[in-house]
């Protein structure tokens, strides 16, 4: 449902609303909205909270859960986008050309990656940053919650 109901909202540098949002604000108001926990605003922010994937960028799904974020990373190392993996193949991120999307595979070839798991509180309360890093892989049937609330998209 909620990757849904941003589809196709224009991208906009800095954008954090159905205007137009960027794509550190998308992945900021999912994990606001769907699991309660405040990430900060910025990839390179974003990319210094939660705990470190390895991933296989040949077989990127072997290492993601759902809910799991991947990063682009430019030459000089620094984040340039981030997409969500909502489990099945499946990623939503905003692109430039498109907006908000659902790609079963985002344009990987030749780039750099970096993936992060962000702690998602389990009672539902609210979480903020220092929450974030002390995460743990989920088990499998709150990997199929997670995977329900991001995509949804049917």
């Amino acid at each position: 449902a909620f990757a849904r109901q941003w589809l196709g909202t224009p991208y906009l540098w800095g954008g954090t609303t159905d205007r137009g949002i960027d794509c550190s604000a998308y992945a900021r108001q999912m994990y606001r909205e769907l699991f309660h926990l405040e990430l900060p605003r910025t990839t390179r922010g974003q990319i210094r909270v939660g705990v470190p994937i390895a991933v296989n960028p040949k077989d990127l799904e072997s290492s993601l859960a759902p809910g799991d974020v991947v990063f682009f990373i430019d030459r000089q190392g620094w984040p340039t986008h981030i997409v969500v993996y909502m489990g099945h193949g499946q990623y939503t991120h905003r692109t430039g050309g498109r907006g908000v999307v659902v790609d079963p595979h985002p344009k990987l070839a030749g780039r750099r990656l970096v993936a992060r798991r962000y702690h998602i509180p389990r009672d539902g309360s609210k979480a903020g940053i220092s929450g974030a890093g002390r995460g743990r892989r989920p088990q499998r049937k709150e990997e199929r919650s997670k995977a329900a609330r991001v995509c949804a998209v049917a």
